[in-house]
């Protein structure tokens, strides 16, 4: 039996905050493994790559056993874990680097809030992904868990698309710095491509705030609203994402702990400096996105002044139209005009001047 307390139900997949499926967990020990989240992947699959300054190499896992710990000398390893739907097979994956059940519960938890934990043996960062599908103009998230150890690097992949293929590949360039560092140098480079995609998140909504804008200016429909309450819960989103974050790499910046080199720091404190810029960017957004709410509310009233205005307008001109015709309608024999041989052009001829008189009023006043 291992030690780590795992739920019976297996890898079953919870959705939080919708189905009320937090109470699954109501009562089960601190450290219970469960799969909070959706499934992305069919499987858990885990592979690692074994580089050094003069020769890389990688394969997959099919078994864990203590091959896994036996890491070349002057060698990194950097295990890599796609999918979290076999919560087994993960719970033993960190049991053999002695990951605390707590973090585990984080990694297996998709909701979690970004933090930060040091480990006399390791350090353990949670993060989140933004992912924008171009072909399907779709955000997403997925979170990451990364822990680095002595000579090891374990990247946590909720889902199975990977964001660290150019990193793969810079590693296995002959003439790669990541080759000649350490295995923090490769933490920091993995959180700075994390970092990075949310620039291109940020700057793929701008652009969608621009068409906004001008479909704000010519023509605001309901659809338009939706697409800005979109973007306002997307915005919102992002900012419970990067504030953490923000701790989590000050966290890493103020760290004195063996398994990070003091040469990191400004690899660091530039990695902090991205974080607040997106944390600024982020914020000026979600003001532009408020104030389109407020030109969506602004354009909707200035056409139903418009509408009113030509109602009242038309309305206007045909309050003495009625008055003429009602007051030649009424039946009384004694009429004068009644029996005049001109009286129908006559009157039709004073409600023209009467309705031309108003118009040029009107267009006098600038009312039209």
């Amino acid at each position: 039996m291992d030690k780590f307390s795992i739920c019976k139900s297996g890898c079953k997949n919870f959705m939080v905050y919708k189905s009320g499926q937090w109470a699954e967990k109501v009562g089960l020990s601190p450290g219970s493994l469960i799969h909070f989240g959706e499934s992305k992947t069919t499987e858990t699959r885990i592979t690692y790559m074994d580089y050094g300054i003069e020769d890389v190499y990688e394969s997959s896992i099919e078994e864990i056993n203590n091959e896994i710990l036996n890491i070349p000398e002057n060698k990194i390893r950097w295990i890599n874990v796609y999918g979290l739907k076999d919560v087994r097979k993960i719970a033993h994956l960190c049991e053999k680097f002695q990951i605390h059940p707590l973090n585990i519960e984080d990694i297996l938890n998709a909701h979690e809030r970004p933090k930060y934990q040091e480990n006399e043996e390791y350090i353990f960062i949670s993060i989140d992904r933004q992912i924008y599908d171009e072909n399907n103009n779709h955000f997403s998230k997925e979170q990451v868990g990364l822990v680095l150890g002595k000579n090891y690097v374990i990247t946590f992949n909720e889902g199975d698309s990977d964001a660290f293929d150019p990193i793969r590949l810079r590693i296995k360039g002959n003439k790669s710095k990541t080759r000649k560092n350490g295995p923090d140098y490769l933490l920091y480079t993995l959180l700075d491509i994390i970092v990075d995609e949310y620039f291109v998140l940020l700057e793929k909504i701008e652009e969608k705030i621009e068409i906004l804008e001008d479909e704000l200016i010519v023509n605001p429909t309901p659809e338009t609203l939706q697409k800005i309450q979109t973007f306002k819960k997307k915005m919102l989103y992002l900012n419970r994402s990067t504030w953490p974050m923000r701790e989590v790499i000050g966290s890493l910046f103020k760290l004195e702990s063996n398994l990070i080199n003091e040469s990191m720091g400004i690899y660091i404190h530039d990695l902090h400096d991205h974080i607040i810029q997106i944390i600024d960017t982020t914020e000026v957004m979600r003001d532009l996105i408020s104030s389109l709410h407020d030109i969506y509310l602004s354009s909707v009233s200035n056409r139903l002044n418009t509408v009113m205005k030509l109602l009242t307008i038309i309305s206007t001109i045909f309050i003495p139209l009625s008055f003429i015709t009602s007051f030649y309608g009424m039946n009384f024999k004694h009429m004068p005009e009644l029996y005049y041989r001109w009286s129908y052009p006559t009157v039709i001829g004073f409600i023209i001047c009467v309705v031309t008189g108003m118009l040029l009023f009107f267009k006098k006043k600038k009312w039209i």
